[in-house]
């Protein structure tokens, strides 16, 4: 059990780590959007720096997305393992 905890952390660790709003405007604007505004990769310096309030929106919604995945994950692995983990808990009261 500890060994598929430890593996979800990890996996939504490296989904949430991906650069969203970095990757989409390299591929395209062919911009580096940590040379420019507040430097950051996030989806308000991305509007800021572009000027384009549906570009924000799609980072935002790809951004969301992640954290999606990463709750869709642990919720499919471990609903199997709810039911065992509910009476390792009642064992142990």
């Amino acid at each position: 059990m500890m060994l598929v905890l430890g593996g979800l952390l990890l996996l939504a660790y490296l989904i949430g780590s991906i650069p969203s709003g970095y990757i989409l405007c390299k591929l395209f604007f062919k911009i580096d959007i940590t040379a420019h505004g507040s430097r950051n990769i996030g989806a308000t310096n991305v509007a800021r720096v572009l000027g384009n309030t549906n570009f924000f929106f799609f980072i935002l919604f790809f951004d969301s997305c992640k954290a999606f995945l990463t709750q869709f994950l642990a919720d499919y692995v471990l609903h199997a393992q709810d039911v065992m983990m509910t009476q390792d808990y009642l064992v142990m009261c």
